[in-house]
């Protein structure tokens, strides 16, 4: 009786373990979903901050084609214009 006593005592002390086992698991899983959900924010702030960096390329390029053009003209005007003199 006391073998069986001590194995169902021992059956208990590995579920207690079973039970800390499982706590740990839960408790790592919801790290990884905050690391996750982190990751997810960083990578949307990465994409805004690209849209941002873009969109001012792209301004810039426009107003470089506006500045030759107007260059163009400058310089057409001023050819034209010692032509004439």
């Amino acid at each position: 009786m006391r073998d069986y006593e001590a194995a169902a005592k021992e059956i208990e002390a590995m579920g207690a373990e079973l039970i800390g086992a499982a706590k740990k698991c839960e408790a790592m899983t919801a790290e990884v979903h905050n690391a996750i959900a982190f990751m997810r924010d960083t990578a949307t702030a990465y994409r805004e901050e690209a849209k941002k960096i873009f969109k001012r390329i792209e301004a810039c390029a426009v107003f470089t084609e506006d500045v030759r053009k107007t260059c163009e003209t400058v310089r057409r005007r001023m050819l034209d214009g010692s032509s004439i003199a």
